[in-house]
């Protein structure tokens, strides 16, 4: 079954460590330490494959992030519980990178935090990609696309892969943003962060959403 592959590399002018997924290899960014050009090797030195708990500890979710996300999924377990019932709070938390234990509901009714969108992109199965923001991280050049895909059936799904294209200030796509998860079990709901590789983007597109059903 697929795994999330990430790969790390060592900036050549100052010697920092730079994450990126291995599919991004080849592709030239700006160092996020010095702010010089670097291109990721396709078989760098420090290469190793994480897996999805370790790239959450490396990124590090934000308060915030995840303030916002459990504000998510408790609204959409209000919806499906309906207004005289109360969600089970301990159900709604969000891990990064990790399902939740709850599917929220179709992206038409769910509700958006202020920056994020929905996407013009249908469902693919019982996947459904709720809704995205372009994120830039404070103090560098990187930039993420972070959003929330659900498994509405009871059955699990295997290597969910969510692709971009990332769009600069003229409608050009410069590049692409790609995040995955190993295995998502049945009725849960995933949070991505896809890091942004090539140009300078001030939006994202989303391109796809895929998946292997049990």
């Amino acid at each position: 079954m697929p795994s999330a592959d990430y790969s790390k590399a060592t900036c050549p002018s100052c010697n920092g460590h730079v994450e990126y997924p291995t599919a991004s290899a080849g592709t030239t960014i700006t160092c996020p330490h010095c702010q010089a050009e670097m291109t990721l090797p396709e078989d760098a030195p420090d290469q190793g494959i994480l897996k999805p708990a370790d790239t959450t500890a490396s990124l590090g979710l934000k308060a915030p992030m995840m303030a916002i996300m459990v504000a998510l999924i408790t609204a959409a377990a209000i919806l499906v519980a309906g207004p005289n019932k109360k969600p089970n709070t301990v159900e709604a938390a969000v891990a990064t990178n990790g399902p939740t234990a709850t599917a929220p509901k179709p992206s038409a009714e769910f509700p958006l935090p202020d920056g994020w969108q929905r996407p013009i992109l249908p469902p693919s199965g019982d996947l459904e990609l709720l809704g995205f923001k372009l994120e830039s991280q404070p103090g560098s050049s990187l930039k993420h696309v972070i959003g929330l895909v659900t498994n509405r059936s009871n059955a699990r799904y295997f290597g969910v892969k969510v692709e971009f294209n990332m769009i600069d200030s003229g409608g050009s796509t410069v590049g692409n943003a790609l995040d995955q998860i190993t295995t998502m079990t049945g009725q849960s709901g995933w949070q991505f962060r896809a890091l942004s590789v090539g140009g300078k983007p001030v939006k994202a597109s989303a391109l796809k959403l895929s998946g292997e059903k049990e």
